[in-house]
């Protein structure tokens, strides 16, 4: 369980560093 919150937080940080030139309050429109 610990592993794939780990992993899931770990990828959620890619996504934000990959993105990081939108605006914070934009990047929940990835996840649509």
């Amino acid at each position: 369980m610990e592993r794939k919150k780990l992993l899931e937080s770990e990828m959620i940080i890619r996504i934000i560093t990959n993105h990081s030139t939108y605006d914070t309050f934009e990047l929940p429109s990835i996840f649509d």
